[in-house]
């Protein structure tokens, strides 16, 4: 009898421990790392890949950051803009979801595994009442093949920018976590 109820406990806690999941463009984003920010005071970031993707190794990835010591979507833009001032950016234009909160996309020339890749970064950033920002990025990868026409890629990520500013405009994440369940 004591089995059985132990089974049954353990039965009706399994959905509670379940890996995290994002569904994003029609793509699952599962909850890979938990980590305390160094760079942010008190902040967290939550990294969410594809299958058989690592926050490493990826090439579609979502990340949820906190920013406890910013209080304004713009003052966090501005931050980027300064990182970053040579990189192709818009903001795309203020909304409200339950909070006031602005989309930022950013592209980035990066490398991956030896190889240029232009990042699509498509940032929400939210207020937090009484705690700060909350950043919600969807980062896309594009591979460069012939670094004198990279128009033709740049052209591919515009192709398809404002559609998926609209997804991560009605974006549903889970609030950030502070540990990874086991």
């Amino acid at each position: 009898m004591k089995l059985f109820f132990l089974l049954v406990l353990v039965c009706g806690l399994m959905p509670v421990m379940a890996t995290e999941r994002i569904k994003f463009n029609g793509e699952f984003y599962t909850l890979q790392e938990v980590v305390k920010t160094p760079t942010i005071q008190d902040g967290y970031r939550n990294t969410y890949v594809r299958e058989n993707e690592t926050p490493q190794n990826w090439n579609k990835m979502i990340v949820i950051q906190t920013y406890p010591n910013l209080k304004d979507p713009e003052q966090a833009i501005k931050r980027i803009r300064q990182k970053y001032p040579s990189s192709p950016a818009a903001i795309h234009g203020n909304y409200t979801v339950a909070k006031h909160g602005l989309i930022f996309s950013l592209i980035l020339l990066n490398m991956n595994n030896g190889k240029p890749v232009y990042e699509n970064n498509l940032i929400r950033f939210e207020e937090i009442k009484n705690a700060g920002l909350i950043s919600y990025q969807y980062i896309e990868r594009f591979p460069i093949t012939d670094m004198n026409n990279t128009k033709a890629v740049l052209d591919a990520i515009a192709k398809d920018q404002a559609h998926l500013t609209q997804l991560v405009k009605k974006l549903n994440i889970p609030s950030i976590k502070k540990e990874k369940n086991p």
